[in-house]
């Protein structure tokens, strides 16, 4: 539900949005902009990662070593560029579906 309304101030209202979100594919999809925290041992909180979702998902072995969920196709783009040798990048349905669209001629 909440899906609707962070569209609804996105585009409506151009607001920025500052969330906290355990679901990679949420993120993917409202994302212009992201930031992944780190806790070295003295306990606080530095930045790992900063930039645009598909900069920051791309870094796939990073963000699990951080404990980060990778949206699923993210990880479909990454085995479709290593047996196929492409430059897929899509992290969202819709950027998987113009990416192999265009792939495939359509």
């Amino acid at each position: 539900m909440y899906k609707r309304q962070l569209s609804t101030l996105r585009s409506e209202l151009d607001a920025a949005i500052v969330m906290t979100e355990g679901d990679p594919e949420a993120v993917a999809a409202f994302a212009r902009r992201l930031v992944v925290l780190e806790r070295p041992g003295n306990g606080g909180a530095r930045v790992a990662l900063e930039g645009p979702p598909g900069t920051v998902f791309r870094q796939v072995e990073r963000l699990e070593a951080l404990g980060v969920e990778v949206p699923q196709l993210v990880r479909v783009a990454g085995g479709l560029n290593r047996r196929l040798g492409t430059e897929f990048d899509f992290s969202t349905a819709g950027e998987a579906w113009k990416a192999l669209a265009a792939y495939l001629g359509g």
